[in-house]
């Protein structure tokens, strides 16, 4: 049976929060498949932060086209190991492209013929390995006498990328860049249907576990029978393990047991330990749930996470400000607590080091660490 304690110390492994990198970059990514990137500096943290190495070698590794930014699962954005992001959005796109995206088709005025003929334009101006921006590209769909209506923009965009056609290969001045799938991507695999889904569960499991059933079908968007067969094909690749209040978990054979280290880390915006699962409760206490999604707007902020439990958020300044600090200045972090007992509970060294592993990751020495009565200020 495990407990309570035992559930976490699994989950800070095998999300990669405790016991070290395992790899680069494309290492990071492949063991967790798809990696959430709707905030894309938060994105590029969460690669480094588990794989050890500098903003500049996630970067390269986008450069590099091992690892790409698209919308393979739940019609959100993430950032996936080049070879899979084709054949993990055929697994998952028929239900994310059904009624819900025509209704908003609709909505939009919108229709196919639309999509087809900025589709034909799209290809036509890429060819030949070009990379735009989003503005870039649809300022040139326009100007080759496209209609595009200003709502359209987002819409467009994600249909080209959960359809195959586009993708966010190479940064340029920090930002991701647009290219064809077809000619960026050069060695994709090709996974059929029960393949995929056996691939799918294990690996979620693998970087995930212990996580429930119901956790892969809110993270996969796939609908509990097919999340039934995925775990079934994965066979040995998962086990089935009983927490001591009866919920049935999964979890990697490989995993490590045994009680982990004391650890505080300094995770971003939309991380895994938490957007990973439906059931959050296990690493967020819900009382403090809207400090971290304030509203239940979906938009998450930063957690300081103290042994796998929140403890409170956390903020730096962004890109740009930063770039103004002479290089010799300490990073300057912020952290707002939950409340006194989380601040207690945070060893003080540990925060230190967890500070200062983002100021290395961002090419500084060390950060300094404020703590705010209230209220973040800056952004990752």
């Amino acid at each position: 049976m495990l407990s309570r304690r035992d559930l976490l110390d699994l989950r800070l492994r095998s999300l990669l929060v405790t016991g070290g990198p395992v790899g680069g970059p494309a290492q990071v990514a492949g063991r967790f498949l798809a990696m959430q990137a709707q905030d894309f500096p938060a994105s590029l943290w969460a690669v480094g932060s588990r794989s050890g190495v500098s903003l500049a070698e996630v970067e390269r590794a986008y450069c590099e086209r091992r690892i790409v930014r698209s919308w393979p699962l739940r019609g959100t954005i993430h950032v996936t190991p080049a070879e899979d992001v084709g054949w993990l959005r055929r697994l998952t796109a028929a239900k994310v492209l059904g009624a819900a995206a025509e209704r908003r088709r609709a909505r939009l005025g919108l229709t196919v013929s639309d999509l087809e003929r900025v589709r034909e334009s799209v290809v036509e101006l890429m060819s030949g390995g070009v990379a735009l921006s989003r503005d870039a590209l649809l300022e040139r769909v326009a100007a080759g006498g496209v209609r595009l209506a200003d709502q359209w923009r987002y819409h467009l965009i994600w249909f080209l990328a959960q359809t195959g056609t586009l993708l966010f290969g190479p940064i340029t001045d920090g930002q991701p860049a647009l290219v064809l799938a077809d000619e960026w991507v050069e060695r994709p695999r090709d996974l059929g249907r029960e393949e995929g889904l056996a691939e799918l569960a294990a690996r979620y499991v693998a970087s995930h576990g212990p996580a429930t059933a119901d956790d892969l079908v809110w993270w996969s968007g796939l609908g509990k029978r097919e999340v039934a067969q995925a775990l079934a094909l994965a066979g040995e690749r998962v086990e089935r393990l009983e927490a001591d209040d009866g919920t049935t978990y999964w979890i990697s054979p490989t995993l490590p047991a045994g009680r982990a280290q004391p650890s505080l880390a300094l995770l971003p915006a939309f991380d895994e330990h938490l957007l990973g699962y439906r059931d959050r409760t296990l690493s967020l206490d819900p009382a403090h749930a809207p400090a971290v999604c304030p509203g239940g707007n979906g938009i998450f902020r930063p957690t300081v996470v103290a042994d796998g439990v929140c403890l409170g958020t956390w903020s730096a300044p962004a890109r740009g400000a930063l770039s103004k600090l002479p290089s010799d200045r300490p990073v300057p972090l912020t952290v707002t607590w939950f409340d006194q007992e989380s601040a207690r509970r945070a060893d003080p060294a540990l925060l230190a080091a967890a500070a200062d592993h983002y100021a290395r990751y961002l090419g500084r020495e060390r950060a300094t660490v404020a703590v705010a009565p209230g209220g973040l200020k800056g952004q990752i």
